[in-house]
């Protein structure tokens, strides 16, 4: 049982496959089906980003040159171990010469160049490679023989220098403590970075990330209900799932009219009385009211369709001249409702109008409906009809609604697929159960390809 009362009936619609029971899947499905213009232009916008900025990305080129420490020419065993130990230390603190502003001036002497030092030193890299006495040089440019140059000439200045440095640390002219020597001159430079085409995959990827969440947010900001779990997570079963667009002709096979048929046997049978509502609707709510009587009606029930909704003056009424609408019966000192034979006919001989009638300039429909006359009205109608449908104002626009669905057996809200919020659905079955109501549960009326979809799925 529900925070608010719910009809202790079989109200549950007919069960779906396994496939509809995963709300997940489903609202990813549905939000791809409402999103994919955002999420086709996202990716559009990725590839053309992505393209751009390969074309404006300049090329860039590698080179480079492996360089061996090497010392300790003779020895045992074991100083060939210690002197192993000893290179590969030496390797380590040599690999951050590579990048000084030093060598890199020794770089730009050696070949003339009209550049900075600091610039070539910031296209230099060296990585001493790990458990060896290697140590790679590499240059990068945007010039692939310019960076094989500048490669060929790092790895030989660089030689030079740690030889110069070693042959003052030892005070031996001609016999360092290491030397170095270059086992991979520098070769032909190869272009780095991704290519367009990876490039251009990236960005549809990036794109359609970002247009899904885009497409969450957008949803959420919306915040409209697309399919039935937001309904059923406010604690009303979803009774059923018609199309929009109501049947011009009541006949055999139309999806909306299959799908009142089987409101009519889930809910009539039970509550006879019965009150139909939106959150804010009009035109849906009034629309599932008469087809709630028109499937009551062809199933041999005599039923009354009662217009609740004094303030807009829309939907069926019966113009009553001679005072016989919900306002003049309200206002009446000693109820007389009339006998069915005086109430008009609408669409059927079975199916009777009780309009709303003439609300008084001093007074409001609120205030007549809070009158102890409209609990007898809707008695005296039960003893006269099979069925007695009421339709009011929605729940969120005025107090009509919960005062309505209050002294009915039941009360069953109108939620429009892609029009109604997921706010005012939660706002309304509060508001009901504070009223006290009976909530049988909610029609969700759907676009008639959705309808469709779900039909197909239940068969």
């Amino acid at each position: 049982m529900s925070a608010h009362r719910v009809a202790n009936r079989e109200l549950a619609p007919p069960a779906v496959d396994d496939a509809a029971r995963q709300p997940g899947i489903v609202e990813f499905v549905r939000l791809i089906g409402r999103r994919w213009p955002l999420l086709v232009v996202s990716v559009l916008v990725g590839i053309v980003g992505a393209g751009a900025v390969s074309a404006l990305s300049p090329p860039s080129y590698h080179s480079s040159t492996r360089v061996l420490v090497g010392t300790c020419a003779e020895g045992s065993i074991e100083q060939a171990y210690q002197c192993g130990m000893f290179t590969k230390d030496r390797a380590q603190s040599y690999a951050a010469l590579v990048t000084s502003d030093v060598l890199a001036q020794r770089v730009v002497d050696d070949l003339h160049l009209d550049t900075a030092a600091n610039d070539v030193a910031s296209k230099i890299t060296a990585t001493a490679e790990p458990e060896t006495a290697l140590i790679e040089i590499t240059v990068t440019d945007s010039d692939p023989d310019e960076a094989r140059r500048m490669a060929d000439s790092a790895g030989r200045q660089f030689v030079q220098m740690v030889g110069e440095v070693e042959l003052r640390n030892s005070g031996q002219q001609n016999n360092p403590f290491t030397n170095l020597t270059i086992v991979e001159a520098a070769k032909v430079a190869a272009k780095t970075g991704s290519s367009t085409v990876m490039n251009l995959l990236f960005g549809a990827i990036a794109g359609l990330i970002v247009g899904l969440i885009a497409a969450l947010v957008r949803d959420r900001l919306d915040a409209k209900v697309g399919s039935a779990a937001p309904i059923e997570a406010a604690g009303l079963p979803v009774l059923s799932e018609p199309p929009h667009d109501a049947s011009v002709t009541w006949a055999d096979g139309d999806q909306r009219v299959e799908e009142f048929r089987r409101l009519r046997m889930t809910v009539v049978d039970d509550a006879r009385v019965v009150t139909v509502v939106g959150a804010r609707n009009h035109e849906a709510a009034f629309a599932t009211a008469v087809d709630l009587g028109r499937a009551a009606s062809e199933a041999g029930a005599r039923m009354v369709l009662v217009n609740a909704d004094m303030r807009v003056g829309k939907g069926v009424d019966a113009r009553p001249d001679d005072g016989d609408g919900l306002a003049d019966l309200l206002r009446q000192p000693e109820l007389t409702v009339p006998v069915a034979e005086r109430l008009p006919t609408w669409n059927s001989p079975a199916i009777h109008i009780l309009g709303a009638g003439r609300v008084p300039a001093d007074t409001t429909a609120t205030a007549l409906l809070s009158t102890g006359n409209l609990p007898k009205v809707l008695e005296s109608l039960r003893q006269e009809f099979d069925v007695v449908v009421v339709y009011t104002a929605p729940v969120l626009d005025a107090a009509d609604a919960a005062i309505v669905a209050a002294a009915t057996d039941g009360v069953i809200l109108v939620v429009e697929s892609g029009q109604t919020k997921i706010d005012d659905v939660d706002a309304s079955v509060a508001t009901l159960e504070a009223a006290g109501a009976t909530s049988l549960g909610a029609v969700l009326t759907m676009p008639r390809r959705a309808a469709r979809s779900w039909r197909l799925s239940k068969r």
